[in-house]
C-alpha cells in the first residue's frame, strides 16, 4: 500500500471521529482520547517512529473528550501541496 493510500486509510478509519481542512496548510483530525493509542499505534505502523522523534509535535489543540492534531504538521515530510492533492478540499470542507 502506497503512502498516499495509508493517509487516506487513516483518515476513513473508526479511530478518526472527524477531519477538515481548516485553512490551506492545516488538515485537522479529531480523535477521542479513547482511540489516541491506536492512533499512534497506527502511525508508528504506517509511516515510522519519526512523527514522534525528538520530543514528537506540538500542533495540537486538547478538549475534555478528544484532541486535534494537524494531521500536515505530523506527517511533516509530506508537503502541504500533496496533503492537498491526497485530501481534497471539496470532500473535507
Amino acid at each position: 500500500m502506497t503512502y498516499e493510500e495509508k493517509i487516506k486509510e487513516l483518515v476513513a478509519s473508526d479511530i478518526i471521529e472527524y477531519a477538515k481542512w481548516i485553512s490551506a496548510d492545516e488538515f485537522i483530525v479529531w480523535i477521542y482520547y479513547f482511540n489516541l493509542d491506536d492512533f499512534i499505534d497506527k502511525i508508528k505502523e504506517d509511516f515510522g517512529t519519526y512523527p514522534f522523534d525528538e520530543g514528537g509535535f506540538d500542533d495540537v489543540v486538547m478538549f475534555d473528550n478528544m484532541i486535534a492534531i494537524n494531521l500536515c504538521a505530523l506527517l511533516e515530510g509530506y508537503t502541504t501541496e500533496h496533503f492537498k492533492e491526497i485530501l481534497s478540499y471539496k470532500d473535507f470542507e
